[in-house]
């Protein structure tokens, strides 16, 4: 409860004729709540929420006083909370303090100064951050300073007595209150200003590392800096830079400075290049001019400018690039990491990046589908493999739970991150992805809002082909989805046989495009024909060259008898995925064969069979004939209608040895099963 005080306030005019006293005023009464939380500070907490997540940060509740998450968060350093859930949030507890996750889900780097420490390690590397007019805050201990890096170029590291804060961190956000009772207070808020760059001169306070101002600067002598010559005539860039120099605008100078500067003679060649373009068609750039741009840039550039960054400020001659899609700047071409001059595109990392903290895993299906990963899905045409992945995609799409149980409130199914999905279908076509989408969106109730996005048959995809993935990646760049199907690989090979070892190479570059855009892919693949035999198991069924499953983080095999539908984990690179079970059903639209709803519960049919049963199965099926392995099966599914074939194939197996059943070879050598005589 709000303690209310009550202030009285007396006004008192001096009359200095009579010096006589004349009380003129009224007592005036104000009512102020002093709150150990206070009221105010309570409704502000929840505003400001809201205000932070409208500015486009990831917004997050923590504890009251305190810098501890109050939920379990990891989801939010992929994907934002919409604005719904920040209200919900802060309903159940108003008085939860902010946290806004750093990194690229909010395109946001803060600079945390903790101590006295921090400022003299600041000046010490010549860096005021009072210089940038960007949002800042005053924390308990000391300030916040807020910075965009949209091309991820600074990370997070600890220096002395600070750190700056990127991917996997957050920061308490005003006007949460400190655990010691003092509140986070804005300088100047996000919602009033616009953030700049993070200055690349941060990265000379991280240890080991070598960046523009080092290089540039007196960190590094000009003869041990890496070379030139491979970058100039590596990236396109730099040679239209010396035939067209007036076509170049300044976005495009600016990354080539940010480039060449820490190379060796890189200062004296943007000098060289800048004499080439003309003002006004009078004259080239002054020396003094050019210096004044180097100097901007080693102030306020967010790094060495990446190859997204050029193409983004409308240079397109990266599409001829040899190392397109293959380094993330043009000086990756000369160095990598500090190891001195390279020539190659190998991005190196050192045991000091193995060793970091980096951010928990983020499932979008709970402990089965992370982020980013690869998945093929496979199985025999008529498995309803591209059925189950569409309902996944949904629950994905929706945010809802996957295969739920009969009674959805009792079993609400597996649990998915809501995502934007993009279904990629070669298969189809676009009116059966329509009727078939259609009805898995009215078996959930959603709305033509929902983020899932397809396209059917309008262009085609060869994976192993540069610009047609070029061309993938900026359909990417347009919808930003986070879980992509490919419906099916066989579409998108191109030319290349699919059982030889051309396919290594575009698997290589669907890992590559799921890596670099933090997707979960999906592909729907078929099993090999003819793998219905019991030599084989799950995972020698996947069709096509080996190199398919091991780009795979994820391999699950889909087998479907009658409804129910046998789901095999044939490969779990992270987390290991147990057998499952989905029983499909569907609603016709009246008087028609057109599906109007369809979806899939889950179902735990092996666990009610015991080992007992199928050994009274098995003894019942060969009472009085012998039977091969196909007949015995088949005889067998008759009895267990729910259990799926490879189940059954797997239970037939462990009897093979048992003295009770007698093995012998019959016609084309089939393996026959016999009851032994007594």
């Amino acid at each position: 409860m709000a303690k209310r005080k009550t202030v009285a306030i007396f006004v008192i005019v001096m009359r200095p004729a009579g010096k006589e006293v004349l009380f003129l005023s009224l007592l005036l009464c104000l009512s102020a709540f002093f709150v150990e939380g206070s009221h105010m500070t309570t409704q502000s907490l929840s505003e400001s929420a809201l205000q932070l997540a409208q500015q486009g940060f990831s917004v997050i509740p923590l504890k009251p006083r305190s810098k501890e998450p109050l939920i379990q968060w990891a989801k939010y350093q992929a994907i934002r909370a919409s604005e719904e859930q920040v209200r919900e949030w802060w309903t159940m507890q108003p008085d939860a303090n902010i946290g806004v996750v750093t990194g690229q889900v909010s395109g946001l780097v803060v600079v945390d100064i903790d101590s006295q420490e921090g400022y003299q390690t600041l000046e010490m590397a010549e860096i005021d951050l009072s210089d940038f007019i960007t949002p800042s805050a005053r924390t308990g201990r000391g300030m916040h300073y807020y910075f965009q890096d949209p091309d991820n170029a600074i990370g997070s590291f600890r220096f002395h007595g600070g750190d700056v804060k990127s991917d996997g961190g957050y920061v308490v956000a005003p006007p949460s209150i400190h655990p010691n009772g003092p509140l986070y207070e804005w300088i100047t808020s996000p919602v009033d200003i616009g953030l700049e760059y993070v200055p690349i001169k941060l990265l000379s306070l991280r240890s080991g590392s070598i960046n523009l101002n080092s290089m540039a600067g007196t960190g590094i002598s000009e003869e041990d800096r890496p070379g030139l010559e491979q970058v100039l005539s590596g990236c396109v860039l730099f040679k239209f830079a010396a035939e067209n120099p007036n076509e170049m605008n300044e976005r495009l100078w600016y990354a080539s400075i940010t480039n060449l500067i820490p190379l060796k003679n890189g200062r004296q060649k943007i000098h060289e290049l800048s004499k080439g373009y003309n003002i006004d068609d009078t004259r080239s750039y002054s020396y003094e001019e050019t210096e004044a741009k180097i100097s901007h840039a080693l102030k306020d550039a967010p790094g060495p400018h990446s190859c997204r960054y050029i193409q983004e400020s409308g240079f397109q001659g990266c599409s001829t690039c040899e190392y397109l899609g293959r380094i993330k700047n043009p000086i990756s071409i000369s160095y990598e990491a500090g190891q001195g001059a390279y020539t190659g595109p190998y991005q190196v990392y050192t045991l000091a990046d193995a060793l970091s903290v980096h951010p928990p895993m983020v499932y979008v299906v709970d402990e089965i589908i992370p982020l980013p990963s690869l998945t093929i899905v496979y199985g025999a045409p008529g498995s309803r493999k591209s059925m189950l992945v569409a309902d996944l995609a949904f629950a994905i799409a929706q945010g809802s739970g996957w295969l739920p149980g009969e009674n959805s409130e009792l079993s609400p199914g597996i649990k998915t991150t809501t995502a934007a999905v993009l279904w990629l279908d070669f298969d189809m076509g676009p009116i059966p992805c329509q009727k078939r989408f259609s009805a898995f969106a009215r078996a959930r109730g959603m709305t033509a809002d929902a983020p899932y996005y397809y396209c059917s048959m309008s262009a085609s995809l060869d994976a192993g082909n540069t610009e047609s993935v070029r061309q993938l990646e900026n359909l990417l760049r347009a919808y930003t989805p986070k879980v992509m199907v490919i419906d099916t690989l066989s579409a998108i090979r191109g030319s290349a046989d699919e059982n030889s070892s051309l396919m290594s190479g575009l698997m290589t570059n669907l890992r590559r495009v799921t890596e670099k855009f933090g997707l979960a892919t999906i592909i729907i693949h078929h099993q090999t024909k003819g793998s219905n035999g019991f030599s084989t198991n799950a995972a020698e069924k996947l069709r096509g060259h080996s190199s398919i499953m091991a780009a795979a983080d994820l391999a699950l095999f889909i087998e479907t008898n009658g409804t129910i539908s046998m789901v095999t984990p044939t490969k779990c690179r992270h987390a290991e995925v147990e057998p499952f079970e989905a029983k499909f059903w569907f609603e016709h639209i009246e008087d028609t064969k057109e599906l109007k709803t369809a979806g899939f519960t889950g179902v735990r049919t092996k666990a009610t069979i015991s080992k007992e049963d199928i050994f009274q199965g098995i003894m019942a099926c060969l009472a009085d004939r012998e039977l091969n392995q196909t007949q015995l099966l088949e005889q067998l599914q008759g009895k267990f209608p729910a259990a799926t074939k490879t189940w059954l194939k797997d239970q037939i197996s462990m009897y093979k040895e048992d003295p009770r059943i007698r093995i012998t070879k019959g016609a084309n050598n089939a393996t026959v099963f016999a009851l032994v005589s007594d």
